[in-house]
């Protein structure tokens, strides 16, 4: 195999593509020279390299070609004898390049929005490929994730729980990368692209390589993989698991849905606990469970297969199909349903179909598959009590929605998530002497008494109200709720709504910027520092005229 040359070669067990003898090389290098002479491009000798597969070569190449006895790099994968080898080498690889980049990036004062973008963009991209094509072992995923996450977090404790950091904004979270499920993403692929035309000439490497009679059931059937040797090819089996542990999150495969359920490859209906498939059968009709009944929901007894080609030598597999079948309490009056099993129903509510779903969609389904409600929602529930769940959705979105500065946006994602360096906070880690509020140094200085409760912050808010009230021609009554989850969140989209939560966000960060400074916040430094700003909104523009 010459790295130089682009001639795609598939090794692999029995369907391995290897250079035979001396001769298979001369005819080879013949057949170069052939097309040389009728398109003018040939093979640059001192720059190719030949994979032996096997031991040892056995003879020397031609034309000063020679053999290499190490792994070799092509499209950016390493291909070697030793596969395992090879594979290590090529995610060591990426992984020390991300590793230089994070280091480059950790000491930028990043925002974590800006931290996930840099992971999506220049971390995760190196990876892909190598996610698609070659078997990933937990150790690399734990790895690829812990790298991650430390930059982060800043190599610190999580502030926030990974299942729930993953999430969409809406929920509490703020799309970080969720690596295990990317990798089930890239893994899946490969179903995808064989449900979509398995009778395509590429995929007859699948059906080599995975030992089963009917690769298109299996995909589709609840299939085990224990105590069944269906491949030999790591790769192909690391699919196998992937798409197994998908098909252990729909509702539809237990022994309570069986009735829906495919007969072949399914490990609930097994003979001499073993998966069965027979072909006859199969070419008879049966297919689901749910076909070994009449419309009338009565069995159908042997005879009728007989009359539909099968063979009377296949009565005792019948008869052990149907034993195991009414092993299982089965309603019969379930309808049948005329789906093709590749449509996967979660606890949810939500549907993957594996054939027609893109990469995005299925990576947002798994996603959201392990959404998990954030602590921080319990804790403001126990405070406003009359905290509802369509405040709870609005109070994550609202940062985002109306206001596009980043700082602002990440203060309250920090609020929301109890997690702003307060000295209260602080105190309790050990890193402050005091847990005093920085402004009046009477109160412990928690979330609640530093943007509502201390009475230099309630003199500004008093302040900002009047002038709301005057501006709005409104009679505006804030109350602790309203300043830290946000403003009659049940109405967000009302103009008037929208913007006392914009100029609310400002002023907490206003609030927040001076507790980092030591300096009293005023409604005359709030008034400075907005102008400052140059926010260019003709109607905030207009309400810092008038402050």
């Amino acid at each position: 195999m010459f790295s130089r040359w682009p001639t795609l070669v598939q090794y692999a067990d029995d369907t391995t593509a290897i250079l035979k003898d001396e001769a298979s090389v001369h005819n080879f290098l013949s057949k170069v020279e052939l097309f040389k002479s009728e398109s003018g491009l040939k093979i640059n000798t001192e720059k190719t390299k030949a994979l032996w597969l096997g031991e040892k070569p056995p003879f020397k190449l031609p034309k000063n070609i020679k053999w290499s006895n190490k792994p070799e790099k092509i499209l950016g994968i390493y291909l070697s004898f030793d596969l395992e080898e090879a594979n290590k080498i090529s995610f060591s690889e990426k992984i020390n390049n991300i590793k230089h980049l994070i280091f480059s990036w950790k000491h930028r004062k990043l925002t974590l929005n800006g931290k996930i973008i840099i992971l999506k963009s220049l971390a995760l991209s190196q990876l892909t490929l190598l996610f698609t094509v070659l078997p990933t072992s937990k150790e690399i995923i734990q790895e690829v994730e812990k790298l991650f996450y430390e930059f982060v977090w800043d190599g610190k404790t999580h502030k926030v729980k990974k299942r729930v950091v993953i999430q969409d904004f809406k929920y509490g979270g703020h799309k970080m990368i969720d690596i295990n499920s990317y990798v089930i993403c890239q893994k899946l692929k490969w179903v995808k692209l064989y449900f979509k035309n398995h009778n395509a000439m590429w995929n007859r490497l699948k059906e080599n390589l995975i030992n089963v009679k009917n690769l298109n059931l299996l995909l589709r059937s609840n299939f085990s993989l224990h105590n069944n040797n269906l491949t030999k090819s790591t790769f192909y089996n690391e699919v196998l698991l992937t798409l197994k542990e998908i098909y252990k999150l729909d509702k539809k495969r237990n022994a309570n849905n069986i009735f829906n359920q495919l007969v072949f490859y399914n490990e609930l209906i097994n003979v001499n606990g073993k998966m069965c498939y027979d072909d006859d059968f199969f070419k008879a009709g049966l297919w689901k469970v749910s076909d070994l009944f009449d419309n009338d929901n009565k069995l159908l007894p042997f005879i009728v297969w007989e009359r539909r080609g099968v063979s009377q030598g296949k009565y005792m597999l019948w008869r052990s199909v149907v034993s195991t079948v009414n092993s299982y309490n089965i309603l019969l009056n379930t309808e049948k349903d005329c789906n093709n099993n590749n449509v996967l129903c979660f606890e949810s509510g939500d549907t993957l179909d594996l054939e027609t779903c893109n990469s995005r969609h299925m990576y947002q389904t798994l996603v959201k598959v392990q959404k998990e409600t954030p602590t921080c929602v319990e804790r403001y529930s126990s405070i406003f009590p009359d905290l509802s769940d369509h405040d709870i959705s609005n109070m994550f979105l609202l940062a985002r929605l109306l206001c596009r500065d980043i700082e602002i946006q990440s203060m309250q994602f920090k609020i929301l998530h109890r997690y702003i360096p307060t000295n209260d906070l602080l105190f309790k880690m050990n890193k402050v002497v005091s847990n005093k509020c920085t402004f009046c140094n009477l109160y412990p200085e928690n979330i609640l008494h530093l943007f509502f409760e201390c009475l230099e912050v309630r003199t500004l808010l008093n302040d900002l109200k009047s002038k709301l009230n005057n501006f709005l021609n409104c009679n505006l009554q804030l109350k602790c709720k309203d300043v830290i989850i946000g403003y009659r969140l049940t109405n967000l989209n009302a103009n008037n709504v929208k913007f006392v939560n914009i100029v609310l966000l400002h002023a907490k960060f206003f609030i927040w910027q001076s507790r980092c400074r030591n300096i009293l916040p005023s409604y005359a430094r709030l008034k400075q520092w907005l102008q400052r700003r140059k926010i260019f909104t003709q109607e905030l523009n207009s309400f810092i005229d008038s402050m």
